[in-house]
């Protein structure tokens, strides 16, 4: 005999006694369509899962308990608790152990007693509803099923860290404007810029010496902005430009001399021309100082960290130092010395802003402030 659901052959011997139960019921095959098998009804309506209509209701509490000598099959037991949430510090005790092997060592390195560690393991084992551990009579070791709990411990622990590390510095970049420099200079003019158009958010300003660190710095979002020595003109695979480059200023270094220097009376020098001087130095000039350390044969730099204390060494002094045309409008230029410009390539350039394609609409009031600048 047919019913047309899935029961089982067993229930087949009470085909009449189901046959009388259904003439009572309007709506048999509607709940053992919905639930596939009696076995699934009654259980369903035994943990108050299945609202249905009255008398599917008399029928499945009659299945569950056998009234009309229909057999019964109780749900399976899950293995485990399917809906466990494990807590982190046990996740960070399974990896310790799988890192110091013993409990003893787990609990020096992470300061809570043998006992705790053990309580906890059990707890783990008993929401995994499967052993993890081989015991002895002193000590406990992780089984196969334990080194793969582990390895998947280290990876949600990596995970929860990379989120927090995640949202924080999402917080820290939706309060703070981070940019890079290749040299000083652009910073003088940029950071009041950038304090005037966002107001309330915290300026984080880098000098870094190499452009690689700067283009890595933007990639990663660690800076918003840097500023290059050049565009860049990047594209991704579908031909789209990744950066976007606005022009910024252009900067020229002069050498600072007392008039009284022997070069002091030359239109113009190259760095060459200094071989062998003393000469004051800002260590914090980005990347001019590898090139005047690479092009000044023989000279012997008095370096100076502090800008402030610089100056004053310069104004009191005879010796050389170096100045721009960022300098002289800022008002640093000591009197009784003149300015020789230096026509080397490398000390003359002009400096680009660059930021992600992707963002340069959201700094479309910094580039319109840059562009006056540069006009």
């Amino acid at each position: 005999m047919r019913l047309g659901y899935n029961c089982s052959p067993m229930r087949y011997a009470h085909t009449a006694r189901f046959r009388l139960l259904r003439s009572e019921l309007r709506w048999p095959h509607y709940a053992l369509r919905a639930y596939g098998s009696l076995s699934r009804l009654s259980a369903a309506m035994a943990r108050g899962l299945a609202p249905l209509p009255p008398p599917i209701r008399r029928f499945a509490r009659a299945i569950a308990s056998d009234t009309h000598g229909l057999p019964h099959y109780p749900a399976p037991i899950p293995h485990g608790k399917s809906d466990a949430m494990i807590e982190t510090y046990i996740l960070e005790q399974l990896a310790a152990l799988q890192e110091h092997k013993t409990l003893s060592k787990v609990a020096e390195v992470l300061h809570i007693s043998q006992p705790a560690i053990s309580r906890s393991m059990q707890k783990l084992e008993d929401e995994l509803g499967v052993k993890i551990f081989d015991r002895t009579k002193n000590r406990i070791v992780l089984n196969e099923l334990g080194e793969l709990a582990a390895r998947h411990a280290q990876i949600l622990l990596e995970a929860q860290k990379d989120m927090i590390r995640a949202v924080r510095d999402a917080d820290r970049r939706s309060h703070t404007f981070s940019y890079g420099s290749i040299a000083p200079a652009p910073m003088w003019e940029l950071t009041p810029i950038i304090s005037q158009l966002y107001i309330g958010m915290t300026i984080a300003a880098d000098l870094q010496e190499t452009e690689d660190v700067l283009k890595r710095g933007l990639v990663n979002d660690n800076y918003q902005l840097i500023v290059l020595l050049h565009a860049l003109d990047d594209k991704d695979n579908q031909g789209n430009p990744i950066y976007y480059s606005k022009p910024f200023i252009y900067k020229k270094l002069s050498v600072l001399l007392p008039k009284s220097h022997r070069l002091a009376r030359r239109k113009s020098l190259y760095l060459k021309d200094l071989a062998g001087e003393k000469i004051l130095i800002h260590t914090q000039i980005g990347f001019w100082y590898d090139v005047c350390c690479r092009k000044i044969p023989d000279a012997i730099y008095l370096e100076q960290n502090d800008l402030s204390t610089l100056s004053e060494i310069v104004n009191a002094s005879d010796l050389p130092s170096f100045v721009t045309n960022m300098s002289d409008r800022l008002d640093v230029t000591a009197t009784g010395k003149v300015a020789v410009p230096l026509v080397d390539d490398e000390v003359n350039v002009q400096f680009w802003c660059v930021c992600k394609a992707e963002n340069r609409r959201a700094f479309t009031a910094l580039f319109n402030a840059i562009g006056r600048i540069e006009g």
